[in-house]
């Protein structure tokens, strides 16, 4: 027992010397401190905020989603692309309109506006979480989400990209999904600039509107 309490004393002694030594060296040597903590990395702030998503945000986010996804692009531009040859046939063929036909020719090119508009309270009404509120914090390891019913997290590995638009930030996990993030949320919760720069930080597809 007297031995173990002599090592750990002796341990003790070692550490504190240790620590005197690297103080000296750093008040001596200001670029040692420096290297140390670029071996050790950027110190991230932990960012948090909760966000909510109100009918017509989650609208609007589904319309702004799409310009990313080529599928989405594709599937999109199928109804709009039949309106634009029946007004070029009918336009040919000097066809005089009828009401029906302008409604058909309408919802062609309105056909991803009006699904979302149809589809989207079923949704919501299918799955009332999705409307939130949602607690997002994120930090070194990634991205956690949480509410009363549920908690998860993300590592940034799984993060493929990062877009923005006028209205909100997406961070892609598929090609055709993304976690979103109104900025007026973003803004009113003084982080905007943070997450940017953290984005900036862990992941290299980043293409932001602002600076």
């Amino acid at each position: 027992m007297i031995d173990k309490l002599r090592l750990g004393e002796r341990g003790k002694i070692a550490s504190q010397s240790t620590a005197r030594e690297l103080f000296y060296a750093v008040h001596r040597q200001p670029s040692l401190l420096t290297g140390i903590l670029q071996k050790r990395g950027p110190i991230v702030q932990k960012i948090e905020l909760e966000i909510s998503f109100p009918f017509w945000t989650a609208y609007w986010a589904n319309l702004q989603i799409v310009r990313w996804s080529l599928l989405q692009i594709v599937a999109s531009a199928v109804f709009p692309l039949v309106g634009l040859s029946l007004v070029l046939l009918w336009i040919t063929d000097h066809h005089i309109l009828e009401t029906s036909e302008v409604i058909l020719v309408v919802a062609c090119l309105l056909f991803k506006p009006l699904v979302t508009l149809l589809t989207l309270p079923l949704a919501r009404r299918k799955n009332p979480l999705s409307a939130g509120p949602f607690r997002y914090a994120f930090d070194s390891d990634g991205i956690h989400v949480s509410n009363n019913d549920f908690n998860m997290s993300l590592k940034w590995t799984a993060i493929l990209k990062v877009r923005e638009s006028r209205s909100f930030l997406f961070l892609f996990v598929s090609p055709g999904s993304a976690h979103t993030f109104p900025l007026d949320q973003l803004r009113a919760a003084g982080v905007l600039n943070e997450l940017r720069d953290l984005c900036r930080l862990k992941l290299t597809d980043v293409q932001f509107r602002g600076r």
